[in-house]
Formats: C-alpha cells, structure tokens, sequence
C-alpha cells in the first residue's frame, strides 16, 4: 500500500477540480481502487503504488488543463487515464517524443472551443494536421 499526498496552489480552481460533490474524486476512486480525501487544497491518494502513481498523473493532468482555463469532466478522466496507459504500455516501443503524453499541449483552437485529443491516436492525427499542410 502506497500513499502520496498532492497539495494545490489555487483554492478557487479546486472544486472544479474535485467535481460537483465530489464527483470527479469519486469517480477516480472507483476507476483505479484508490482512496481519495480531500483536506482544504490537499489531496491524500492511498492504495497500490501503481494506481496512486496513476491517480496522481491524471490529478496533475487536470490541474493543468484548468490553470489553462479549461473545462473538465469524466471524460477528460478517461482521456488522461488512456494517456498514461498508452505511455506506460509504449514506453519502450515509441519514440520518446510520441510516448510523453500532452496534457493538452497538441490543441485545436476554435473562436467557441479548443479541441483537445483524447486518445492517443487523436494526438497523432491533431499533431500530424498542425506539422502536415494540405
């Protein structure tokens, strides 16, 4: 068992953070059967040191994508748990350059939206439309 404890800088980004109720944190405990408490701008992950590594991954994940202004679901949860799958799974096979995940780095900007992958093979195909004209 493994515990590791993040600690936030902007108190009125967390309950974006952590969900409606909590719902965000909730529903990673139940994605990566780990425990979550949340004490002020601190976050405590306990579990098995895989998923706390995880955990905390995809927290990161998410706090810099609301720092930049973004919004985030459970959706950007699936999202930044594909990431961290693909780049644990690729790391020997891929180049270094295609196995560090985004984290929301290779983006689509719109006047309404900014579109970001989520999978890694939206990643490539975004990557490829900005390096690649027509």
């Amino acid at each position: 068992m493994s515990a590791q404890t993040l600690e936030f800088d902007n108190n009125s980004l967390l309950p974006l953070l952590f969900g409606e109720h909590n719902s965000h944190l909730h529903y990673l405990e139940e994605k990566l059967d780990v425990e979550i408490s949340d004490r002020g701008n601190k976050l405590s992950l306990s579990g098995n040191p895989h998923a706390v590594r995880t955990a905390e991954h995809v927290l990161k994940v998410l706090w810099s994508r609301l720092k930049d202004k973004d919004i985030v679901g459970t959706a950007d949860i699936d999202a930044a748990l594909r990431f961290f799958n693909e780049k644990q799974k690729g790391k020997d096979e891929q180049p270094k350059e295609e196995a560090e995940h985004s984290s929301g780095k290779v983006v689509i900007k719109t006047k309404k939206k900014t579109i970001v992958p989520r999978t890694p093979n939206q990643e490539k195909y975004i990557r490829n439309i900005l390096n690649h004209e027509m």
